[in-house]
């Protein structure tokens, strides 16, 4: 079978006459497409003002550099029993369970966590039941 060659028409002459793709080998018309895609893209961002993607990769950073500390650390910080700590983890703000066995406080929201706990009650001051 002799190979016929196609003059694959520019994407202006495309655009400027739609019907010319329907004529467009597979193969060509994918490449056309694929170029499309890439000049959209750069006309998109270039029209809603947003600055072009970074495509390096930044490793995920935290929200706060506040310290964050082990179990043994906020126990000792605060004055409290590790043992009670972990038992009240779920409870308290500002965690990061890293694993299943591995945890640490946020050392900021734990000591507002703390002073919350230990404000004094005030009793409720009612009126006395009589019996009748």
């Amino acid at each position: 079978m002799p190979m016929t060659l196609t003059t694959v028409p520019s994407l202006d002459e495309i655009a400027a006459d739609p019907s010319r793709a329907e004529r467009l080998p597979t193969e060509a018309a994918r490449k056309l497409l694929a170029r499309c895609v890439i000049v959209q893209n750069a006309l998109l961002i270039q029209a809603l003002g947003a600055p072009a993607p970074e495509f390096t990769a930044k490793p995920p950073q935290r929200e706060t550099d506040r310290p964050m500390l082990t179990p043994k650390q906020a126990a000792n910080r605060f004055n409290i029993p590790k043992r009670w700590l972990l038992a009240h983890a779920d409870q308290i703000p500002g965690i990061a369970r890293l694993s299943r066995k591995m945890i640490r406080f946020d050392e900021e929201a734990l000591d507002r966590w703390l002073a919350h706990r230990r404000r004094p009650i005030t009793p409720v001051i009612g009126r006395r039941e009589t019996q009748s």
